[in-house]
């Protein structure tokens, strides 16, 4: 059989226009064929890819693809380029581009040219010290790149390190001032200065409000920034899980009897875990605190106690709002409110879920949620039992 020669100016669709060479398929490829009837089914779509190629790139050099030829499949290489038709041109896979180039110098058309200038790019593209070339050059490029963003996450590592300095100055400072505003706030409530009437009450009464709320955000920044930054230590030892949780619902259950809310305590199984014990308090204590602040009056808040193989874990379930799915991802994410109000009317940072989650990646642990909308939420929290070992 004579060697593979093939040459067609096709449509953007891949229907063939003309017909410039077709030896030895000159009875398959026939002007108003389409292409990709030709090639078989599973083939089709990395057709429609160098199609696609061909048409939004301009060129598209070296696909290999099958064809349906006399009933049987034939594996050719195929480039094309737009000059302004689409040419196309296939040959055997290991055929040279310059014997492929003098088999097609007796064609003497318009698009002649634009065959000999890709069968030339084909054949320099297959000179092994121009492969090595490109190749050194792209290596070159790629650590040039790699150098360029190991600069970059220098600086981004020691621009967010200024960042927590900053912020954590600010926030050392403010809580001071802060501090003694609430507390004359609180003497003028009680009337250490002088009686107050009823108007003057509501004001300092939403004056000392915000203090309070200011001063929980200022609390928030600093654990924040402080954890971020490395420079928390954790004092951990062996806790008893079941009486830990129990002092958190103590705490919480003022907060929870405004609402007329009922904390549920189960316990399945119970052990230690080896965690902070005023870090998993205050861990604890969000959660619960969060579950209440989310979820209407006279509704039941459910704390489950449990051990799994060398972890004992704590989830906490609400009858509240429940979090949208797409949202999720967004609640451990400095400053996310998702969009949940509190049915309250209590005021949130955006920071609480932020800090649990370093606080509890720093003992080891994990935390995940599971939510519905309008069905509740529940978050989990996963704690090694046992100190971990060190090497």
């Amino acid at each position: 059989m004579k060697q593979t020669r093939i040459a067609l100016t096709i449509s953007p669709q891949g229907r063939i226009l003309h017909v410039l060479e077709a030896g030895p398929y000159d009875d398959v490829l026939l002007e108003g064929v389409l292409m990709l009837d030709l090639v078989p089914p599973p083939s089709r779509a990395k057709a429609q890819n160098f199609l696609t190629a061909l048409v939004t790139e301009q060129r598209a050099f070296r696909w290999v693809l099958p064809l349906l030829m006399h009933g049987q499949e034939v594996e050719l290489e195929f480039s094309g380029i737009a000059s302004p038709e689409l040419v196309v041109i296939a040959m055997e896979a290991q055929q040279n581009p310059d014997a492929f180039l003098d088999g097609l110098m007796d064609i003497n058309n318009e698009q002649a040219n634009a065959i000999r200038s890709m069968a030339r790019e084909l054949a320099q593209a297959s000179r092994p010290d121009d492969a090595l070339m490109e190749m050194s050059k792209l290596n070159n490029e790629l650590a040039s790149a790699q150098r360029e963003l190991a600069r970059r996450n220098a600086e981004l590592r020691r621009l967010n390190e200024e960042k927590n300095r900053i912020l954590g100055m600010v926030a050392h400072d403010l809580r001071n001032p802060i501090g003694v505003v609430a507390s004359y706030g609180k003497l003028l409530k009680r009337g250490k200065f002088g009686e107050l009437n009823e108007r003057q009450q509501e004001i300092l009464e939403r004056m000392v409000g915000n203090c309070f709320w200011m001063l929980s955000m200022v609390e928030e920044l600093v654990d924040l920034t402080a954890i971020e930054s490395g420079t928390v230590a954790l004092a951990c030892e062996d806790l008893d899980l079941e009486r830990v949780v129990r002092d958190c619902i103590e705490l919480a259950s003022a907060f929870a009897e405004e609402k007329q809310i009922s904390i549920v305590c189960e316990v399945q199984s119970s052990g230690s875990v080896w965690a902070d014990r005023g870090k998993l308090l205050q861990v604890m204590t969000n959660l619960l605190t969060n579950a209440i602040k989310y979820s209407a009056a006279k509704t039941t808040t459910t704390i489950t106690i449990g051990t799994d193989g060398q972890a004992s874990w704590v989830s906490v379930s609400d009858e509240g709002q429940g979090i949208a799915p797409d949202k999720i991802d967004e609640l451990f994410q400095p400053f996310s409110t998702v969009g949940s109000k509190a049915t309250g009317g209590e005021k949130s940072t955006g920071l609480g879920l932020a800090i649990v989650r370093r606080i509890v990646q720093a003992h080891g642990g994990g935390i995940s949620v599971t939510s519905e909308l309008g069905q509740g939420s529940t978050f989990r929290l996963d704690l090694p039992s046992a100190k971990p070992e060190t090497g």
